[in-house]
Formats: structure tokens, sequence, C-alpha cells
């Protein structure tokens, strides 16, 4: 008889909601199952398609969640109101690893965006399957995301309760506040008038699956781990009346022809903002090791062989899936610059000078310290400049959320 194997991963409860909040904690509940429930195997099959989004904020950061889609597996849909406003975005995968993300689109209105993931390898299979029939009432939903900003994906459990515009899918108490904060809006920003009332009566699917703050933008599945929704929002009063937007408007906004809005970004290297900065740092940093090479060139070998363990570690962690080249390109300068900083060791033995070991080792060290000091001048990570609507109107995309 074959032994069972059993699932140890964490879930996200309606009674942990309610503690979080009522200002306690964010606490999750800790599964163990042996068996195979839907849960357990909803788990197994999102964890490597699930993402927690990162984006810079003007206090800070903010997290939200999202799921890879797309015939490469290398574009992810989440929230509009989870990258609005933000200059930089970034994926956190399952593996840890960290890759910055663009704008390709948004549905401003239906609350969803459209990224393309830099640097990622092509994986189909990491993309999330679309559900192609609509959900019944009583079915089990499952959604997959990183409430709480949790590195870890954290999955939780409900029951689909139906369609309905996104205004009534909340009790009449908050349907007032919606309501009360749609009027002043539009008061504020009058061209945003029918963007807005079609925000309150777009379709939204209800369910019990728990979320939280950080949920938004992850992935809502069937029992099967196929796509029926994108998490969108809880009832803050009671956390038990939960929203996604429905798949097939998922579906639009990756279909679409023209894009309804252009995302201007731009890279720019460390020289690029502070040139004067790049080169007085440098040119002093070189020249004072060369000076004191004797003592720098042994430290600095020791540092980059630190330095080249980790990046050895990183190209070999379990579930990889990203281009491995940058840290490839690393191991070569850090293993070159820790070789160096043995040999100038023996610069001063009767073998090292016979040898010209201490020359070939400063010369090691020099060549892992220039190409250290070029990442200076190499293009940093995509960053948002400009967002104009692709018919060339001035407005940019809605900037309100419920």
């Amino acid at each position: 008889m074959p032994e069972e194997i059993c699932k140890s991963y964490k879930s996200l409860d309606h009674s942990n909601v309610v503690d979080a909040l009522l200002g306690k904690r964010l606490a999750f509940t800790d599964r163990l199952d042996c068996a195979d429930t839907n849960l357990s195997r909803v788990w197994e099959e999102m964890k490597p398609k699930a993402v927690r989004v990162v984006v810079d904020k003007a206090l800070g950061f903010a997290t939200g969640s999202g799921v890879f889609v797309g015939a490469d597996g290398d574009e992810v849909v989440t929230n509009y109101h989870v990258v609005s406003g933000s200059s930089q975005t970034r994926v956190v995968t399952s593996s840890g690893e960290i890759f910055n993300a663009r704008i390709l689109d948004v549905d401003d209105v239906r609350d969803l965006a459209h990224l393309k993931i830099e640097g990622i390898s092509k994986k189909p299979e990491r993309s999330v399957q679309f559900a192609e029939t609509q959900p019944s009432v009583g079915s089990e939903f499952f959604a997959a995301g990183h409430p709480g900003g949790s590195p870890d994906m954290i999955v939780s459990q409900g029951i689909y309760f139906g369609k309905e515009p996104y205004l009534v899918a909340f009790s009449p108490a908050y349907q007032d506040r919606l309501i009360s904060k749609a009027a002043g809006a539009i008061i504020k920003n009058p061209e945003t008038e029918n963007d807005i009332k079609d925000m309150l009566k777009s379709p939204k699917l209800r369910m019990s699956t728990p979320l939280y703050y950080g949920n938004s933008g992850g992935a809502v599945v069937d029992s099967k781990a196929k796509l029926v929704g994108i998490a969108t929002a809880i009832e803050p009063g009671s956390g038990v009346s939960n929203i996604a937007t429905p798949v097939e408007h998922v579906k639009e906004l990756l279909d679409r022809r023209e894009p309804k809005f252009d995302f201007q970004y731009e890279r720019l290297s460390k020289f690029d903002v502070k040139p004067a900065v790049v080169l007085a740092g440098n040119s002093a940093a070189l020249a004072v090791g060369y000076m004191t090479r004797r003592i720098s060139a042994p430290l600095y070998g020791l540092v980059s062989a630190v330095r080249a363990t980790d990046s050895f570690d990183y190209i070999n962690a379990k579930n990889l899936e990203a281009d491995r080249r940058p840290a490839y390109a690393s191991l070569a300068l850090q293993s070159t610059a820790a070789a160096g900083g043995v040999m100038s060791l023996w610069a001063r033995s009767p073998v090292g000078r016979l040898a010209q070991m201490g020359r070939v080792g400063y010369a090691l060290v020099g060549v892992g310290a220039l190409g250290a000091a070029a990442s200076d001048f190499m293009p940093g990570p995509s960053r948002l400049v400009g967002v104009t609507r692709h018919n060339k109107e001035a407005r940019e995309p809605l900037q309100f959320s419920f």
C-alpha cells in the first residue's frame, strides 16, 4: 500500500479575517492534509502560478497579489488599484525571485491591469488556465494570494453566491458608503462620472471565500484550479461578503488588439541620474584600491568569495524559473576576484615572486572590481514616466477605487 503524502500549508479562514479587522495581527490557519482534498490540490496547483506584487508608492511601498497568464507564462494580471499611482512595479515569484514589471494596459473601470515581466524565462505551464463555463451558485471558490503581504502563498475556501453589480454585492450600510464616495469623486472630477457609474454597475462575483487586504489582484479559481475571477474587494465591516472580477473581463483585457492606454517607461543607470557622483565615487574607490592593493586585494577577494557563494546558491535553488544569465555573469566576476585575492596573498613569497602571482592576482581583482563598477553604467529597472489614452485624449486612467 502506497505511503500517504501529507501536505502542510497555510490557509485563511473567516476567523483570521474577523480578528484582523478588529485590530489584531493577521494570523493564518495551519493545515496538514493527508487526504486528497480540493483545498490541498488547489494549493499545490496554484503555488507556482500565484505572485506577490510590490509597488512603489509616495509614502513607501504597498503589496498585492497577481497570477501568471499568457501563452509564454511571462505576463501577470492583477487589480489596477494595486499598481495605480506607482512609478515602479515588481513581481515576486513563489521561488522568491524578484522581477521588474511593466504595465501593458489596464481596464480602469473593471479594476484590472495587464503586466509584462522583464527578464523571466518563458514557461507556458506556469500560466493559469481559464474556466470555460460559468460557475454554478453554491460551487466552491478558492482564493490564492498574499493577504497581509505574506511572502508565502495563502489559500482560502468558500462558496460562490452569484453574480451581481458591484454596488449591490455589499450590505445596504456599505452601499451607502460607496454611493457617498462615488458622489464625492464625481463632484471633484466631473469627467469621471460615466466611468464611475459603469464601475458601480460592473458585474462582480460575490463569494464567501475569505479575503484580506493584500489579496487584491490574486487568482480566484474553481475546484479544478481554473481561473474564474480576480480577487477585488472585501466588505470592511464584516469580511464575509467578498468580491471578484469575472474571468471574462480578464479575457477581454488580454485580447485587446489596441491598448486603451499607453504607458511610457524609461530605464536609467546610476550614471544617467548622478554622473558626477558615480564617476567620482568609482574613480576614488579604484584609486584607493590600487594604492593599497596589498591590503585591499585580499579583502576584496574575500568579500567576492562570499558573494560568489550566494550567487552559486541562487543558481542552484530549487524551483528556479528565471533567466539565470545575470547570476552566471555575477558568479564569473566574483569568482575571478576571489581567485585574484588568493593569489595576491602570495605576492611576497619566493614562489609568488617567481610566478608573478601577485601581479596576476591584482589584475584578477581589478577585473572583478571593474566589472562591479560597470553596473553603475548599465540601465536600471524600468520606471513609469507617463501614461496617456491610446486615442490621444488627455485624461489618464480612472484614479478611483472602492
